[in-house]
Parts: C-alpha cells; structure tokens; sequence
C-alpha cells in the first residue's frame, strides 16, 4: 500500500511532502545519511541501497513501513501531517523517562550524550538555555558536584537497583567509564554557542538539597562536605569566568564557543532548552526532574522560540556588560555558600 494524500481541515499534504518532514524528523542529512540508513534497514530487514533508494525518493516507503519506523523511532505521524494546520494546537511530547529508567549514573548521561551526538551533526546549532537552576552542564566540571546531583535524582525519582543509598562520590569520581562520558558530554556542550537565561536564585535548590542531606545524616563526612562546599566556590568562578568572557571555558585544547548571559529577576520557569540547528528546532522541557520530554514540532518551537526572545528583551545582558547587576548576583551566590558552610559545618 502506497501513502496517499493525507488530508485535514485546511489543506492536503502529498507523499513527497509528507517525506521531506519525515526525514526531518529523522535528522536525516549529509552526516547522518549513512546511520539512518542502516537504523531503518535493520528495523525493516531490508538491504541497505533499497532504503537508500527510498530515502532519496527514487521509490516509496509503504504505509506499514513508515508506521514500522514511526513505533521504532519515536515519531508522531499526526504531527507531521498536521503541522501546516493554523488551528492545530495540540502537539506530541517525547518523553525518555516513559521509554526506560536508568540502570547505572552512566545510563542518565549517555542518554543526554545521544541527543547533542545528534545535534551536533547539524551545521552551527545554538541553543537557547532558560536556567531555574544551574544546568546541568555546568555541574560537570566538578565531580563531586555531579554526583550530588545524581545521588539526589536517584533518590527522589529512579531508585536504581543496586545503587546504595550510601553517599559515597568515590563511585563515579574514581569510575574511569561515567568520567569520560562526563568530559564528552561537556565537550559536545563545548562545541556550539548557547545563550542563558539565569535567575538570581538558580543555586538555592541545590543549596537546599545539601543542607537537607546533611541535616538529615545522609552526608556525614566531613570531607565530603568540605569538597562540596570547594566546588561550589569553584562553580560561582567557573560562571563568572565564562559571563565576563563572553565564551564557555574549553577543555584543553579544544576551540571555545560564544556564550551570551542574561540575568532575569521576574520569571521562575521549569528548565528549558531549545536547540536551533539548519532551522530545525528541537524544545527540551523538564518535566519529571531530571528528565526532560521533547518536541520538535515547528509551531510549538517557533512559538517557545518567540517567547524566549522576549524574555532574553527584559532580561540584563552581563556577558563583558552589566557589572553592577553582575556584580551584585555572584555576590549572593556566595553569600549563600557561606552561609551553609557555616550551617554544616
């Protein structure tokens, strides 16, 4: 059966139509062509030039062969044929935590490695980062702090099997495979150019997090503490460094990518992030912390997109301007180190 028109209330979408938005939502492109081929031909059993043929339009997919596809990887058919439709306001979310749970702290940032591997196929991709808290990014610099951050998602949400509730860093600090995953991550996040929104509060929930674990007996050791708290400080330098520079600051000998911060005092929001590469959008939104549900939807993204330029309007650029506000935000960041130093101590 071949995929005929698919019509709507506002208007008809042919099968090249429909193709050219498929593989699209495929990442289909000049990097990426020999990969996807490979995925589909293994998903449909078929021989490698038969799909090759397909994707090049030279014959045609079968509607089951394009649902086989649609179930493997992931993709909403009604969006695609629905995405010319003005009056369509309902849109389709990818979520990684319906999908499958962790099984290991590596499990969670090789995930997150798999979307930038993709992202960054595309030509000068950026991305637009909308911070309630530090993201996560940044915490990777600083192992101690990583693994508080995956000590408390464990937690609070996946409960991993086999992983002790003990806090004891030493099990990824010292883990050669989660550190190098960690570095590639941070370097994929090195490679394009970001703009950041921060919120003067965007510390106090890790803060809060640390005081309660220690309050509660979860954190003990005195050294523990101690590198947390030196790695906090470490972090509010590591942000002041790249705002004042206006680049994120590279691994050794690697190229720096542009960033530009924005502080915004009235906006509390869930984190946000959305990618802009070959005018394709991809919008990440925290949904059930740390995981994140996506859409690459083109009215949704455009709309968020929109949103976001308005946002970053009001906001206080502070990268190599803005010294007073700039100022006056690191300085109660480290106020509030020091005042839970004090407290934990």
């Amino acid at each position: 059966m071949i995929m005929p028109n698919m019509n709507n209330s506002s208007s008809s979408i042919s099968y090249e139509q429909f193709m050219d938005a498929f593989l699209d939502t495929l990442h289909y492109n000049k990097k990426t062509q020999q990969k996807i081929i490979s995925e589909v031909a293994s998903i449909l059993h078929a021989n490698e030039a038969t799909i090759y043929n397909k994707m090049q339009q030279r014959s045609k997919f079968t509607l089951e062969e394009i649902c086989r596809i649609s179930r493997a990887k992931g993709i909403s058919l009604d969006q695609i044929i629905q995405k010319d439709n003005k009056e369509n306001a309902m849109f389709s979310f990818y979520a990684d935590g319906l999908r499958y749970r962790p099984r290991t702290y590596k499990d969670y940032i090789d995930n997150i490695l798999k979307h930038f591997q993709i992202i960054t196929t595309f030509e000068s991709p950026k991305g637009i980062f909308l911070a309630n808290e530090v993201p996560l990014f940044h915490f990777l610099r600083f192992p101690n702090l990583i693994y508080f951050k995956l000590y408390i998602w464990n937690i609070t949400n996946w409960t991993i099997p086999n992983v002790s509730e003990y806090y004891d860093p030493s099990t990824i600090v010292n883990d050669p495979e989660i550190q190098q995953s960690v570095k590639t991550l941070y370097h994929l996040f090195n490679t394009f150019h970001s703009t950041e929104i921060w919120n003067p509060n965007m510390l106090d929930i890790t803060l809060a997090q640390l005081d309660y674990l220690c309050s509660s007996g979860r954190i003990k050791n005195t050294e523990h503490k101690k590198n947390l708290i030196s790695e906090l400080r470490k972090l509010t330098t590591y942000l002041e460094n790249i705002s004042n520079d206006g680049y994120k600051l590279s691994l050794k000998d690697e190229k720096k990518s542009s960033i530009d911060v924005y502080l915004n005092e009235l906006l509390t929001n869930s984190e946000m992030i959305l990618i802009d590469a070959d005018g394709i959008r991809v919008l990440y939104d925290q949904f059930d912390s740390p995981n994140y549900i996506s859409n690459m939807d083109p009215k949704l993204t455009h709309y968020v997109n929109v949103w976001m330029q308005k946002i970053i309007k009001k906001s206080t650029h502070i990268c190599g301007t803005g010294d007073k506000d700039k100022k006056v935000f690191f300085n109660r960041l480290n106020q509030s180190i020091d005042a839970l130093e004090m407290k934990i101590s």
